[in-house]
Formats: structure tokens, C-alpha cells, sequence
């Protein structure tokens, strides 16, 4: 009769290392996934890259892998004693299989420069952080700049329908880097491009108790 495996075999065999979750195939979530993303990130659009990639990574279950929650399993396994084996670690090789085909899929989105900045890197945890890193505070800069120029913009002798087509514009370039310019702010930016003449307009409108939004603003000043 066989006998039953031994408290120490059972040890030897599974590790240390929790079971990893049932989760699809590598090819599967590569197919699926990389379906699902309509950009490349560039110099401009990493937070709406991010926004974009980090939602497909939560609905697949496997943000874990890049966010530093789960850590890299062991490559080998250890003995009952925690000694390293030469045994390979099953769970090292998922963990492995699942990061191939991580960093193809972000690999797939990145365009041809932001792909040279990653050249070396040899997981997708390090290739997620080092472009957070590269264009977190890129995108600051760019938020402050489109800001600047939001500021900037004024009626001048353009026709009210050009100045708020200019506005328009400049704020629709904040969706590109993430960022959502409220009804509020634009009220204040489109009374402050105005000149003297709208004074009595100015007034009016900062006087209202009920918030407008950027599209009636539009309509009340063409009629």
C-alpha cells in the first residue's frame, strides 16, 4: 500500500508561496486586453493612458501584478527547513508567463520614443514605475502650461463665436492629459477674456445663484 506523503514532502513541494488565483490564461488577457486600448502613450496623454490601462488591469483582476501588491514569487522552491531548492517554483513560472504577457501588452501601447525609454527594463512592475515616474511630473508641467494658456486667451476684436471657439479649444486640450476643467473655472476664464463693454454682461452673470455651464455661457453671450 502506498503510503501517505509526508508533512515535509507536502512542504517541500508547494513552498512557501501562496496559491496564486485562478485567473485566465497569459494569451487570453493579452488578446482581450489589448483590444480594449484605443491610444499609444506619447509626451501628452499619460494620464489618460494610465486612466485607460489601469481600468482594463482592475476589470481583469490583475492590477496586482504591477502595482507592488502581489510580490515576485521565489524562482525555486525551498525544502521543509527553508532551504533553497533547484526545483523550480510553479508559481514563479505563472507569475512569469502572466509578466511576458503583461509587457507585451503595454509594450503594444507605448509609441516608438516612450518604447526606447523602457529598452533594458525586465519586468512590467519596472516598466510601469519608470514611466510614472517619467511622466508624472511631466504631466504636472503640462496641466500648469495648458492652464497658462487657458488664461491667456481673450475675445480681443475676435466675434464672441470665435473667442468662445477659442476657449473651447484650449480647454478640450486638457482632456488629453487626464484633467477636467469644471464649470466654474471656465465661467471665470470666459468673464475674464472679456473687455469693457461686457462689464454690465460680467456683472450679471457673477451676480446668478444658479451654476451655468460652459455651453449656456456660449448661448447667452450670442444673444
Amino acid at each position: 500500500m502506498a503510503s501517505e506523503p509526508s508533512m515535509a514532502d507536502s512542504s517541500t513541494s508547494n513552498g512557501p508561496q501562496p496559491p496564486s488565483p485562478q485567473l485566465p490564461s497569459p494569451l487570453l488577457l493579452l488578446s482581450n486586453m489589448s483590444n480594449l486600448m484605443s491610444i499609444k502613450l506619447d509626451s501628452l496623454n499619460y494620464m489618460v493612458w494610465k486612466l485607460q490601462l489601469t481600468t482594463i488591469l482592475e476589470a481583469y483582476s490583475i492590477i496586482d501584478h504591477i502595482d507592488g501588491s502581489v510580490q515576485k514569487p521565489s524562482q525555486y522552491l525551498v525544502d521543509a527547513v527553508g532551504n533553497l531548492t533547484t526545483r523550480a517554483n510553479p508559481s514563479f513560472l505563472s507569475w512569469k508567463k502572466r509578466d511576458k504577457a503583461l509587457l507585451t501588452l503595454i509594450y503594444s501601447t507605448l509609441s516608438p520614443l516612450v518604447l526606447l525609454m523602457v529598452v533594458g527594463l525586465n519586468s512590467a512592475q519596472e516598466v510601469w514605475r519608470t514611466l510614472e515616474t517619467r511622466f508624472t511630473s511631466t504631466a504636472r508641467a503640462n496641466v500648469l502650461n495648458l492652464k497658462l494658456e487657458l488664461q491667456s486667451v481673450k475675445k480681443g476684436t475676435d466675434s464672441i463665436n470665435v473667442y468662445m471657439q477659442r476657449v473651447k479649444t484650449a480647454r478640450d486640450k486638457f482632456s488629453v492629459v487626464g484633467v477636467q476643467i469644471d464649470d466654474e473655472e471656465m465661467l471665470h476664464m470666459v468673464l475674464k477674456g472679456l473687455p469693457k463693454e461686457y462689464s454690465s454682461f460680467n456683472s450679471a452673470i457673477r451676480t446668478r445663484d444658479d451654476s451655468l455651464t460652459f455651453e449656456k455661457l456660449s448661448v447667452l453671450l450670442q444673444t
